[in-house]
């Protein structure tokens, strides 16, 4: 569940190009982490869609069993709506990816 943590951090920054937690000094951005405390502020976030929105807050979750799957981000109506056709496929015995 802490990778499901990381991809929000990741996706958040993706979306906006900043850190969900900011602070002044690393006290404080701590603080804010161990808080859960972030925001979708800024004009960055204006035309961030709602789905994208929620799929952060799901995943940015204090309480690690109430977050969200990785099962459950891949049927998240945001991520179903982004992905395309093309379906990649994990070869685990050379470590290469596939497009079927």
């Amino acid at each position: 569940m802490c990778d499901i943590w990381s991809i929000g951090v990741i996706l958040y920054i993706m979306l906006c190009g900043y850190p969900p937690f900011r602070g002044e000094s690393d006290q404080e951005i701590l603080l804010r982490v161990k808080k859960g405390k972030y925001e979708f502020d800024g004009e960055e976030w204006d035309n961030i869609s709602a789905d994208a929105k929620d799929i952060v807050t799901k995943c940015l979750i204090l309480d690690a069993s109430k977050r969200i799957t990785a099962e459950d981000i891949l049927n998240h109506p945001w991520f179903s709506k982004n992905i395309t056709d093309v379906k990649t496929v994990v070869d685990n015995s050379s470590n290469k990816f596939l497009n079927n």
